[in-house]
């Protein structure tokens, strides 16, 4: 389903519908999770470390759910990421939910609905 403004209104738990991929970790101040949410019309959603990811595929059932960990008894940091470092893509685009944990000295620079773009920041510490 499209998730434009109107729709996340209107349709209750609209992000919960459609196909997603879930990445969560830590990060130095706590838990975090980017949820990239696919909508109408998008082919895909890549993530570049994760070459076995097909995502808007016939062989996942609607509401099936497949998990995976990166996290291994020889690798336990998982996948480390840099601040600005290119995690994925969307093919035709959509939305991404973020939750992070932030240190109570975090100041949030945004406004409620809002839009933000790639390399906009969310706030400073």
């Amino acid at each position: 389903m499209s998730v434009n403004p109107g729709m996340a209104r209107w349709i209750k738990e609209l992000f919960c519908h459609n196909e997603r991929v879930v990445l969560t970790g830590d990060w130095k101040h706590g838990f975090f999770s980017l949820t990239a949410v696919g909508a109408t019309n998008v082919g895909s959603i890549r993530i570049y470390f994760d070459r076995d990811l097909h995502t808007n595929s016939p062989r996942y059932s609607k509401g099936s759910y497949n998990d995976f960990s990166f996290v291994t008894q020889a690798n336990r940091e998982g996948i480390p990421m840099r601040k600005g470092e290119h995690l994925g893509e969307f093919n035709l685009g959509s939305t991404i939910v973020l939750i992070f944990e932030a240190p109570k000295d975090f100041d949030f620079k945004l406004k409620a609905g809002q839009k933000i773009r790639f390399g906009e920041a969310l706030g400073s510490l």
